[in-house]
């Protein structure tokens, strides 16, 4: 997408919260199936921004555990 003359980059990291070493504490990766994940419908809001905005983006998606 270009503004004034200049390119930007757009990068985006698909991750549920609750994976990252800040809750190892609190949440035991045995336990991440039975949380709820958010990722899929928050994907989705951030695309359709996207695309209403003409952006366009690279995304990151790592699956993690299971």
């Amino acid at each position: 997408m270009k503004l004034d003359g200049r390119l930007n980059a757009m990068t985006v990291d698909v991750e549920d919260y609750f994976q990252v070493s800040a809750f190892e504490n609190v949440v035991d990766k045995k336990d991440w199936d039975s949380i709820s994940l958010r990722v899929g419908d928050n994907t989705h809001r951030l695309l359709d921004m996207f695309s209403d905005n003409n952006v366009k983006a690279t995304f990151f998606y790592i699956r993690m555990g299971g």
